[in-house]
């Protein structure tokens, strides 16, 4: 009798009563494995003996996918099974009788809870063991050779791989790996579902728990993260990997099997949760089976856990409905908590009647973390918004935002430097952009900005011993980011400038051709001679012969290689006027001859190749579709900057008082020449600016716009004499 009642013995009987009323469980579990794992590996499991090759990774990319944790089906199956099993088995716990009943058996409460969570082990276990061995019986060398399936038929796209370098998708180590990746998390999700029902006592709550809590962590990650993205300037917010660490079944989707590392880490979680949920079992009083939750001090903890989600949901919307307000951001913050707190309590409760001085003290309580909270991220009580890496401490930086090779243009660039000089110019240009924080705030909503990163490292990036030490991202005013003068120090630096002109050296003699395509905000026509009216052909490319290509070439990379850095940041902002296509032939990886197109942007900025194209006929002056071009006051106060007095569409430009209409060729040309896509790409805070507009006549016998820009009060041409802002 001894034996049948000690702390380490397993009722056989329990297992056995368990199988017999949920049995269901895993017979469902392996028919869902054999619907959406096992059955597409069998129908097309023919195709690796028939023909092999291309057929072969049909097949292979099923497996692929079913081993790489990337088929939705199965994870859902791998997630409901051990779920349904805890809240099942574990339900007896939340009904006044069967718990007595349970109870009263001669089994002591740890063989109780060891027998039932046993089951439920099996439940999960069992039908993946069996899907794994019928894939360790079929499985049979695919290798990844270059093959890519386009539905029911596979491409070869690139075939230099041997079966010795490539990677065998379905080997048996492979399904071994996602044997234990699921049993790893389905354990998880298991000892989380039970922890939830020692501490609720009806199965609704129960449901509620487990669910909940397999949840909280992930979710209040990414709640931490829009905090710091908030209010931390220069917070890395765009980065959720480490969302992928706070959940094993989040993490077994990313691709990668479990190392033996993160299993141990796992492993130990697990066995603290379920050694937790034991204790739990033990010390729960019976009589409290029906209530919302049976531990006080659980009840405490999930009322605050709540209100931090209410606080944080409710004030993020505020936050955006009400144009980043701070009161009724804060307002949101509070009203959120409240009414988080006191749903959650009315649900553990099951009653409306919750307004206790409990309540009162847990609101008082969260109010003094709160603050203490919001103090040490909105006042930066860490120093995170002003740390910069100290001299020697990082071997490198990678800068992602800016290019380098021709300022301010489209699209995303990256570059990575290594020389203590360009370090020591990146982390100078980072402690300006730490004190942009106003600007930024002051005109990310109509202005031009720029968003850049800053990643510092040590090590090598290709090798094992890279580490980042340091990861920061800024969205500020374009012109803002383009006036700092430790940017054009950098882009002054031997190592920008050698990147700079490699990203533009090409080989003259495998030159072909080329073509202009003229950008659309362009004000010259295309033709040569003057168009009659710009809106005609404006888009139509000019086909360079091979000799006009390598001359135009030269002089636009000498141009641009001679640039000091304010001289290449001053060229960023200047205007696009054609985009420079240059075909010339190259070399692929095999060696083969192919056709190379290199692209380049030309600006109105770049003077040289401006005026060679002109001498060629490539590139008019003013046309005479361009009737007039007009100015209009733009002022800036203490609330901000104002919006400018636009010209309307279809009506003569000089029936605005507040605009100044000129005809001169030259001075429109002028005009043109001095403005910027932005306020702040005018690197000035002068109180007067202007907005130009160069207009055409329309076919239907109306003034229309071809292009807008901003205009120092300075660079205003002579001739050109502002109304008063008054």
């Amino acid at each position: 009798m001894k034996s049948k009642t000690s702390f380490y013995s397993i009722p056989a009987a329990v297992i056995r009563e368990d199988f017999r009323r949920f049995w269901a469980i895993p017979v469902l579990a392996f028919i869902g494995y054999f619907l959406f794992g096992l059955l597409p590996v069998i129908v097309q499991y023919g195709l690796l003996t028939e023909n092999g090759g291309a057929d072969a990774m049909i097949l292979g990319a099923t497996v692929d996918a079913i081993l790489c944790g990337q088929n939705p089906f199965l994870i859902i199956n791998m997630a409901w099974v051990p779920l349904l099993s805890g809240l099942l088995v574990f339900s007896y716990l939340h009904r006044t009788g069967s718990v007595m009943s349970v109870h009263s058996q001669p089994v002591t409460r740890s063989s109780l809870f060891c027998g039932h969570f046993l089951s439920c082990v099996l439940f999960a276990v069992l039908p993946l063991l069996l899907t794994g061995i019928v894939l360790l019986i079929m499985a049979s060398p695919i290798y990844d050779t270059g093959y890519e399936t386009f539905g029911s038929q596979a491409a070869y796209y690139y075939g230099d791989q041997t079966a010795e370098t490539a990677r065998n998708v379905f080997a048996r180590a492979g399904v071994v790996k996602w044997i234990w990746d699921c049993i790893l998390v389905s354990l998880y999700i298991l000892a989380i579902t039970v922890f939830g029902g020692m501490i609720t006592g009806t199965s609704l709550h129960h449901f509620i728990a487990a669910v909940g809590f397999n949840g909280i962590v992930p979710l209040c990650y990414l709640l931490l993260i829009q905090y710091f993205g908030i209010y931390l300037f220069g917070y890395n917010s765009g980065s959720f990997s480490m969302a992928g660490n706070l959940h094993p079944l989040i993490a077994s989707v990313d691709n990668v099997h479990f190392s033996l590392k993160e299993s141990l880490i796992w492993l130990l979680i697990t066995a603290l949760i379920i050694a937790f949920s034991l204790l739990l079992y033990r010390k729960r009083r019976l009589e409290r089976a029906t209530d919302g939750v049976v531990f006080n001090a659980a009840n405490v903890a999930i009322t605050l856990i709540f209100g931090f989600l209410g606080m944080s949901l409710l004030g993020f919307v505020f936050h955006e409905a009400f144009d980043y307000s701070p009161a009724i951001t804060v307002f949101g913050y509070v009203a959120g908590a409240v009414l988080a707190m006191v749903v959650i309590r009315m649900i553990i409760m099951k009653t409306i009647r919750v307004f206790d001085r409990g309540l009162l003290k847990m609101m008082i309580s969260y109010l003094i973390v709160a603050c203490v909270f919001f103090a040490v991220i909105v006042l930066d009580l860490t120093g995170f918004e002003s740390k910069v890496p100290g001299e020697g401490e990082a071997d490198g930086v990678k800068i992602e935002g800016i290019d380098f090779t021709d300022a301010m243009t489209e699209g995303w660039t990256e570059v990575t430097l290594d020389n203590p000089e360009s370090v020591a110019l990146a982390e100078a240009l980072h402690r300006e952009l730490t004190e942009m924080e106003d600007a930024s705030k002051k005109a990310a909503d109509y202005e031009m900005t720029s968003h850049v990163q800053l990643t510092y490292f040590t090590g090598n990036p290709d090798s094992d011993d890279y580490h980042e030490i340091l990861s920061r991202s800024y969205t500020v005013p374009s012109g803002l980011l383009y006036s700092c003068p430790a940017l054009a120090d950098l882009e002054e630096s031997s190592e920008i400038s050698e990147y700079a002109a490699g990203m533009i050296d090409i080989d003259e003699e495998s030159i072909i051709s080329s073509s202009l395509i003229p950008l659309q905000d362009r004000l010259y026509s295309s033709e040569g001679a003057a168009a009659a009216d710009p809106a005609q052909d404006v888009t139509a490319a000019v086909t360079l012969s091979r000799e006009e290509t390598q001359e135009l070439y030269r002089i636009y990379a000498g141009e641009m290689k001679k640039l000091s850095g304010k001289e290449q940041i001053a060229l960023g902002s200047s205007m696009n006027c054609y985009e420079f296509d240059v075909f010339r032939s190259g070399k692929d990886e095999k060696g083969n001859t192919v056709s190379v197109t290199d692209t380049f942007y030309i600006r109105i900025g770049n003077r040289d190749t401006v005026t060679w194209l002109k001498e060629h006929g490539y590139m008019g002056s003013f046309s005479d579709g361009y009737r007039c071009a007009a100015v209009s006051l733009y002022e800036l106060d203490a609330e901000g900057w104002t919006q400018p007095q636009f010209l309307c569409e279809n009506i003569e430009p000089d029936t605005d008082e507040r605009s100044v209409v000129v005809s001169d060729k030259s001075v429109m040309e002028t005009l043109f020449s001095a403005m910027r896509e932005s306020v702040y790409d005018l690197g000035t805070e002068e109180s007067l600016l202007g907005t130009g507009k160069v207009y055409y006549l329309t076919f239907w016998n109306s003034y229309d716009d071809y292009m807008t820009g901003y205009i120092a009060a300075d660079d205003i041409p002579q001739g050109v004499t502002l109304p008063s802002a008054s």
